[in-house]
């Protein structure tokens, strides 16, 4: 009995092989397109944190020049 089934598992052991190795290329290939896709999310999500900056900057632009407007006016206007 014994030999039988060691008989069994040295013939199955080869085809179980051969079945996984297409598997593995699949996961393979899988895990190269969630790489890529997980670096365009990064880059998006690098995008969306930078414009609030971006408009944070703008904002104070827009400050500066309105304090220089209302010193100017307050100043008279006269240069």
């Amino acid at each position: 009995m014994n030999r039988l089934l060691s008989m069994q598992a040295a013939l199955t052991a080869p085809i179980i092989m051969i079945s996984q190795n297409p598997q593995a290329e699949t996961d393979r290939l899988e895990a190269c397109n969630d790489f890529s896709i997980n670096l365009k999310a990064e880059e998006e999500v690098r995008v969306i944190l930078d414009h609030p900056a971006a408009q944070d900057q703008a904002l104070k632009e827009v400050q500066a020049l309105l304090e220089a407007i209302a010193n100017h006016r307050a100043d008279g206007g006269n240069e």
